[in-house]
């Protein structure tokens, strides 16, 4: 494939092996599949990851914007996120208490 077919493709559909070779791929591949794989279960699958995640997008994303110097993004940013927020508070709020890791069950539940 030529470069200037290349530049017609989408990134998405990039083999990955133009990149390097195919071991360090299989490599990086593995770690990230661990990386993501360690997210979900100690962050994502709690009650409160999807909370903290959406809360540390959204301050990040509004400070860049405003670091930026781009004050009508920033607060653009905290419009079309504080939604975002918000479900992520009533998920975790209406959460099924027999999920979580801190209840355990009672005599009178086991009844």
């Amino acid at each position: 494939m030529t470069q200037t077919q290349r530049d017609e493709v989408p990134a998405v559909l990039i083999d990955l092996n133009w990149f390097g070779n195919k071991q360090e791929i299989t490599q990086a591949r593995a770690v990230a599949e661990s990386a993501l794989q360690t997210f979900r279960v100690r962050v994502w699958e709690q009650e409160w990851g999807m909370l903290v995640v959406a809360l540390v997008m959204l301050v990040s994303a509004a400070l860049l914007t405003a670091f930026l110097g781009d004050l009508d993004n920033a607060a653009l940013v905290l419009q079309v996120g504080a939604p975002i927020l918000g479900i992520a508070t009533i998920r975790w709020i209406n959460r099924d208490p027999k999920h979580t890791t801190d209840c355990k069950p009672t005599a009178a539940v086991n009844r």
